[in-house]
């Protein structure tokens, strides 16, 4: 076949929902394509890889709405939830495709709440186009694509605040991060947690706590916190909470 450089193979386990994707060009100009869920991306560098052929491949026939937490933390405090901010960033990503791709005639979306959140925050040229929401929709090739962007997107992020702040921003919410967050707040003023983190969870709490410190000093925005919610299992037993997303849309 005579590529250029490898073709990644996939691995696919649906119940575990085990993707690989990777896009690579033969010397005939050929695209090959496999499909991997983000989230299992091995290292940020491969990541990043991916997301690099991906725009090579679509052109202009994508669209990113990137919430850093300064914006996330304002929307979370007039809006006090999260599956509303997730809709309002679908939509305003799905408007701002049709605007690079108009012919688009069909949007495929990862359903994280009631189905009429998007298509109630969709405007005028959104609410023209056929929307499709479901669980696990990365098996879309569509929305790995998005998937993988989004994932870059969030990850160059964080690089770009560890060259601003000389520290390493784990991912997550485990230790590492806590103990990051507790020395960014004693190299800089409390509300600096409102520009580089969702300040809703209790992690932020733990954080304060270590330093003697509470939520009204990093600032008006940063006393919004999350509300428990709890469903039920049809044995009648609470459980379970709501996992958020990614936005990002791709044409195929």
């Amino acid at each position: 076949m005579g590529t250029r450089g490898e073709v990644f193979s996939s691995k696919a386990n649906t119940a575990k929902r085990t993707y690989f994707f990777n896009v690579k060009e033969n010397r005939t100009g050929d695209i090959f394509l496999n499909v991997v869920e983000s989230k299992r991306i091995g290292s940020d560098t491969r990541a990043f890889t991916l997301a690099r052929d991906l725009r090579k491949l679509l052109g202009h026939r994508y669209a990113i709405v990137s919430i850093g937490p300064a914006a996330y933390n304002r929307l979370y405090a007039a809006m006090r939830n999260v599956n509303r901010i997730l809709a309002w960033g679908h939509a305003r990503t799905i408007e701002n495709l049709l605007e690079k791709v108009p012919s688009c005639p069909l949007a495929i979306s990862d359903q994280f709440g009631s189905k009429e959140q998007v298509s109630k925050a969709l405007m005028k040229k959104g609410r023209k186009i056929e929307l499709v929401q479901r669980h696990r929709a990365e098996s879309d090739l569509a929305v790995a694509a998005a998937s993988v962007l989004a994932r870059a997107s969030f990850l160059w992020s964080l690089r770009e605040f560890q060259k601003r702040f000389g520290l390493p921003f784990p991912k997550g919410a485990s230790e590492a991060v806590k103990e990051t967050a507790v020395e960014l707040l004693r190299k800089n003023p409390p509300p600096v947690l409102l520009e580089t983190a969702k300040c809703h969870f209790k992690t932020t709490d733990m954080v304060l706590k270590k330093l003697n410190l509470d939520r009204a000093s990093i600032g008006r925005e940063g006393t919004a916190i999350s509300r428990p919610k709890a469903f039920f299992h049809r044995g009648g037993k609470p459980g379970g909470k709501a996992k958020p997303d990614a936005a990002g849309t791709a044409a195929e």
